[in-house]
């Protein structure tokens, strides 16, 4: 083929010198080294450690959207959208997640951002649903559950005398 835009360049995908992370997870991907899936999660990690929100956000939301049975995509996709402080779009991201699948991870976001909105009766009730599912999550992240639910409490008038 050699009429624009296409041009005969003599370099094949295995020979195709890359330069940057996206050329190479897309070389990765052509030589069948990785899964469609794999490619986008990589490019949404790169773009997180770049502080790129939008772009990691953008990356989760078409992973989300092709596999509706992966809670993954959802739970990834809601923590860019709160480092972002998009709150709404992360709320609905975990509410989304939560159809797929009850987890610790969403409940307790969810927790948290109706703590930030001071919607103090639903954080507590969402931190107490993510506690119901702590078997296998670490400790330091079970403290801070107990900690915001206790706050969420105070703050709410469950311990007022």
């Amino acid at each position: 083929m050699n009429s624009w835009p296409f041009r005969e360049s003599g370099v094949g995908v295995q020979s195709f010198p890359v330069k940057t992370e996206l050329e190479r997870v897309a070389k990765s991907y052509l030589m069948k080294e990785m899964s469609w899936e794999e490619a986008h999660v990589r490019m949404a990690e790169r773009y997180e450690g770049l502080r790129e929100l939008k772009s990691a956000a953008a990356e989760y939301h078409a992973l989300a959207r092709a596999t509706p049975y992966n809670v993954s995509p959802w739970l990834r996709l809601g923590r860019v959208l709160l480092d972002a402080r998009a709150m709404p779009e992360a709320e609905a991201a975990f509410k989304k997640s939560l159809r797929v699948e009850e987890s610790y991870h969403a409940y307790h976001n969810l927790g948290f951002i109706h703590l930030k909105a001071e919607l103090f009766r639903d954080a507590t009730i969402e931190f107490q649903r993510a506690l119901r599912l702590s078997a296998g999550i670490n400790e330091g992240n079970l403290m801070q559950s107990r900690y915001f639910l206790a706050v969420a409490q105070a703050a709410g008038g469950e311990y007022s005398d």
